[in-house]
This record gives structure tokens, sequence and C-alpha cells, in this order.
């Protein structure tokens, strides 16, 4: 896992990047480059979170290849015209040969089958535990509920508009095979018919092209300016990989420093202990005072029932469940708001003054915390090693304020040299 970090204000933009990489559940290094500078003479980086690799291509090999030999001095307008350019880039690039896209559908077949079938065992447990043994057709009773919910939840989320039925057409000709092996792999002891199984397998092709993003995805964040933006601006991308031409991507809402609004931090990945710093409180417990609540209040009913003998007809009730649900709805919003007044808008405030320098040691600090969190409680240390600073400013550019080398730099200085020759 990672922790990622940008904060804005009308100076510049500081990017802080962890460099822990997770191998399975277990093995964590801590040696990964995480943020770049996007070009070497414009004021664009680059930040990579989630999974490491682009259908098996390396995003560090892909972002060097692109600003090496497709970029190379261009620059645009906006800074969102750099995301686009490099999506352009990510649809026709050599880098994703034919291996590497079979490799994308094959992983992601295999990741939604692993799904269905743990949705299934789940299940077969929890009826296991309520009525004892089961019997072959009940094993097939819930097979057959997770089949209509996969196949439901498939049409129930939009299409990319350049996902067509010609693309479409070409995976399930060139990759049926594959498809159906990633699936006999998972699902060969669930009993699923013949012709769910085919069903299953175009519904498998159509979720490569829905807005919604499955497991394996990669977080893209490309900050800085374009020639035309006063300020910084943050663009943020949700990327699972190339089939056929069609890069499988959905945009985030990004960010942007406007005279309006002159701070923003935004975190990425594991980013409890960010909102934990700007909302006086962990998220988590947050959601759980709102459950509580709510099953506290909507137990009152009952409990003046069974305790004082108060009894309710069913208009009654269900005129006291939509006063509870308001009571919960109210408490939310001032709760929310309180934490918008008290430690939102100060923060937002101070930061909003602070000099690049400044930014930069907040932006490391916070990603710092994350780490140190992992590191005192009993879970994963899946962010953690040295953290990557640096700051993009509308004048100076890219500048790196702290950056690890996996060599020793006084043992190398012919890489710097071709560094300076390909500039």
């Amino acid at each position: 896992m990672t922790a990622e970090i940008a904060i804005l204000n009308r100076q510049g933009v500081a990017l802080a990047a962890d460099s822990a990489v997770s191998i399975g559940t277990k093995k964590v290094y801590n040696s990964a480059n995480k943020l770049f500078a996007l070009s070497k003479k414009h004021p664009v980086g680059i930040m990579i979170y989630g999974n490491a690799q682009l259908s098996g291509v390396p995003w560090e090999t892909i972002i060097k290849y692109y600003r090496a030999n497709h970029l190379k001095s261009r620059s645009f307008d906006r800074l969102v015209d750099y995301a686009d350019d490099f999506l352009d880039f990510l649809q026709g690039t050599e880098l994703l040969t034919p291996e590497s896209e079979r490799y994308f559908v094959r992983s992601h077949c295999h990741q939604i089958a692993t799904r269905i079938r743990d949705n299934i065992l789940n299940n077969v447990d929890k009826a296991l535990h309520k009525s004892g043994p089961i019997n072959d057709s009940e094993t097939k009773r819930i097979a057959n509920e997770e089949f209509k919910n996969f196949k439901n939840g498939v049409a129930k989320n939009k299409t990319h508009e350049s996902f067509t039925k010609e693309i479409s057409s070409r995976i399930k000709k060139k990759y049926a095979g594959d498809i159906k092996e990633a699936i006999a792999d998972v699902l060969e002891k669930i009993p699923f018919s013949p012709q769910q199984l085919r069903a299953i397998t175009d519904a498998m092709i159509a979720t490569i092209g829905t807005l919604k993003t499955w497991d394996g995805v990669s977080g893209v964040v490309i900050a800085g300016y374009g020639e035309k933006d006063i300020f910084p601006v943050v663009s943020e991308l949700s990327i699972e990989g190339r089939v056929e031409g069609f890069v499988k991507v959905v945009r985030g809402e990004g960010m942007k420093i406007e005279l309006e609004n002159n701070a923003a931090i935004s975190p990425f990945a594991q980013r409890e202990m960010v909102d934990t710093f700007m909302r006086g409180i962990d998220p988590s417990l947050f959601r759980e005072i709102h459950q509580s609540l709510k099953l506290i209040l909507h137990k009152m009913p009952d409990m003046l029932k069974t305790d004082h003998g108060v009894n309710f007809d069913a208009i009654k009730m269900e005129d006291i469940n939509k006063t509870m649900d308001n009571l919960i709805n109210n408490f939310t919003d001032h709760l929310v708001d309180m934490q918008d007044h008290y430690f939102v808008r100060p923060i937002l405030q101070s930061v909003g003054a602070l000099p690049l320098d400044e930014l930069a040691a907040m932006a490391e600090a916070l990603v710092n915390l994350t780490s140190f969190k992992r590191k005192v409680t009993m879970v994963p240390e899946s962010v953690g090693g040295p953290i990557d600073v640096a700051v993009i400013s509308k004048g100076d550019g890219f500048i790196w304020i702290k950056r690890k080398h996996y060599f020793a730099p006084e043992l190398n200085p012919d890489f710097f040299e071709r560094i300076k020759e390909r500039s």
C-alpha cells in the first residue's frame, strides 16, 4: 500500500510519497519510487499509488519512457492537457504489448471470479452457522443468487463512452479462451451451469468497459501547471489496464487553486491519519458513532414497549422512524459543520499562507504520521521507508526537496552526466 499527499496554495504544490511496496500480504519492501517529474522542462509532476504496474509493465518504466520519447520538450496550456496526452500515449504505446494486454485480461477476470467465489463461500458459511449442514440444492441456490447479483451489478454500472461494441467483440473473439481459463481456475467447483458460465464470461468482458474500478487499479496523480495555469492544479486518474486500444480509466474530481479557494490538502491511498488530522476524529470512529446512534434511536420504541408497556401502531411507528432518521441526520450534519469550523477551515487558512518549504515539510510530516501509525500498531507496515518530497511552482518548476536513490550518487557520476545529455 501507499501514503501520498498533495498540498496546494497559491505559491505552488507540495507532493510527498512513501517508499513501501507490498508483495502479497506479508512481504513489504521500502525502496519503491512513486514520485517523478513528468517533464524535465516544465512544472509538472506525477505520483503513482495502488498497483505499481500497468498490465505487468512497471509504472516507472512507462513514465520515464513517456517523458523522454513522447512528451520531450512539449508543453500544454492546461494541466489537464498533460493528463489527456498521457492517456493518449498509453492508448498506443508499444510498451504495452499483446502479451501485457493478455496479462491484464486474465488478471482482471481472475480477480472478479475470485470475488464471486468468495461471496458464495461466505454465504454458504452463513447458512451453515444458521441452520447446520446444507444440501447441494441449497448450495446451488446460493450460487445462482450470487450469479444474479453479479449480472445485475454489472448492468447497473455505466459504460465508458469509448468502450464500443466493436472493442467488446474483439476482446471476446481474441481472449475468450483466456477468460474461460481464468474462470475455470477459480469457479470450477462452483455449481454453475454451462449457460451461466457463458453469461459470466460476457459480464466479465462488460466489466472491462465500465466506469467502476475493480482490484488491481493504479492511482495516477498529475500535478503542477499548464502554460496558462496561474495557480496549481491536480488531476487524478484511476487506471486498470489496456486492451484492444481501450484504456480502462476513471477520472477523479481533481483539485485546483482559485482566488476564492486558496488552499487544499488531498491525501491518496491510505488517508485515515490525514483525515484524522484534518477533521479531529478518526473516520472509522466517526462512522461507528453514527451507526451506534442510529441503532440506539431505532431501538427506543421497542425499549418503551418492553420496559414501559408503551405500544405504537404501524402508522405511528413509521412516523417515529422518520423522526429518528431526521435526528440522526441533523446530528451528523451538525458534527460535520463543527469539524469544518474548528478544524478544517483553520488548517486550510494556515496552509494558504505557507511558503513552499513549509508546504513540503507539512506534506512530509503527514505521510510520516501515517507511517508511524503503521509502525506502532499491530497491522502490516504497508507505509514506510524514505519519503520522497517535491514542490512545484510556476516560476521554479519541479524541485526535489528529498529524494532517495537506490545507488550511491558519488559512485555514479556518469549517471548524472547521462541525465544532463538527455535534457
